[in-house]
Order: structure tokens, then sequence, then C-alpha cells
């Protein structure tokens, strides 16, 4: 006995292969998703990544200018201390009167000093010592005037020069009026020297001694009139 298949195999056999197809699809498709989901990971830690060394790199940006800044501030800080090293710088250091409070007479040293870290050369200096009010006006401010005579030097760092001054006359009723602080004995005048290769330097100077000053002998220096270059 022969048994015929059903006349509707075909159909069978179209949705067999319709029923493979879409799980392939299905299969392809998972494939397709699971790859998509992988590479949106994949992006998402490289922009991580890429955020990290950006974050990284400007704080190593930041942390090196920081860094220069502090070099510029430093190499400034010693160009500074080596101007100040390297050059001669002169000024008085004291003046102080010689005899006992009193009239009669009245003489004054004055010490200069290079308080610099080079010889200051061709160093000369002129001042001069008045009696004159206790407040000057701006006006008032006495000046040295050279005479040609004074001594040219060089002045090693840490060396001291020292001169006298003297009144013409120091009478009682000055000495009087000095001690109250109307009026004061004033000692002012100019340096001029050259600093190593640098071009002529000039310092100025003012001092007075009279008032509360007046019994130890002492000279301050005035609020104006002193000046460095």
């Amino acid at each position: 006995m022969i048994i015929q298949p059903p006349s509707d195999w075909w159909i069978v056999a179209f949705t067999g292969a319709l029923v493979i197809a879409t799980f392939a699809l299905v299969i392809v498709g998972s494939l397709q998703w699971l790859a998509m989901r992988h590479q949106e990971h994949w992006m998402r830690e490289n922009v991580r990544i890429a955020d990290t060394s950006a974050n990284a790199a400007k704080a190593g940006a930041e942390a090196a200018q920081k860094s220069a800044d502090a070099a510029i501030e430093t190499i400034k800080v010693m160009k500074l201390i080596a101007r100040r090293q390297l050059r001669a710088r002169v000024f008085v250091l004291s003046a102080n009167r010689l005899e006992p409070c009193g009239a009669g007479s009245f003489t004054a040293e004055l010490v200069i000093k290079n308080f610099g870290g080079v010889p200051a050369y061709d160093c000369t200096f002129r001042a001069a010592m008045v009696l004159a009010p206790r407040i000057l006006g701006d006006g008032e401010i006495p000046k040295a005037y050279a005479n040609g005579q004074e001594a040219n030097v060089v002045l090693p760092p840490s060396a001291k020069v020292k001169t006298t001054l003297s009144l013409a006359s120091f009478e009682p009723n000055q000495h009087k009026q000095v001690r109250a602080g109307i009026q004061a004995v004033y000692l002012h005048g100019e340096i001029n020297y050259r600093s190593g290769f640098r071009k002529s330097c000039r310092s100025t100077f003012l001092m007075r001694c009279g008032g509360i000053d007046y019994a130890s002998g002492r000279f301050s220096f005035c609020e104006k009139g002193n000046a460095a270059t």
C-alpha cells in the first residue's frame, strides 16, 4: 500500500522555512543589539577616559602654570637681591656732637658708610652745618655747595669715612633756643659716587640736633631732604 503525501505539503515546508528564517532574524537582531550595546558601552568608556585625561591635562597645565609663575617670581627676587648686593650704597651712618652739651662751640662728627656689596668709586661728599629754625619749610631746606676741595676716595664694602664740621659760633642764647627746640643745628650735604659699572649715584641727607636730641648730641634724620639713587 502506497501512502501519498498530503496535497498541502508545500504549505508546511514554507511555514517551517519561515519559522527558521524568523528565528534567524531574531538571532541576528539580538546579536546586533548586543553589538550596539557593546559599542555604546565602549563609546561611554572612551568619553569617560577622555574626560579624565582632559581633567588631568588641565590640572597638569594649571600646576605647570603655577610652577612657572613661582619660578618667575623667584627669578625677580634673585635679580633684586643681586642688584642690591652687586652695587655700592653710600649713605650717612651717624652724626653726633663731640663736645658736652653747652654753649661756646659746636663740633659734630659725620660718619659715612658704604652699605653695598661692591666698592664705591670716585666717592666724594660735601657737608655743611647751620643753625636754623626748628621747623623748616620746603624752600628753606639748606644745600651744601662744592668748594672744589672735596676728597675723591674709593670706599670698599662696609668701609666708613669720617669728617668733622663746626659752627662758626655758638652763643649762650643760641644754646638755650636749641635746647628748647625753638632752633636746631642742621647737618646737610650730598654724596656722589660710581657703583661698579653703573652710572653715577647720588645721595642727599638732612639731619638735625635740637630739642629732645640736644642733650645726647645725636643728630636725627629729618622727614625731608634725604634721598638716594
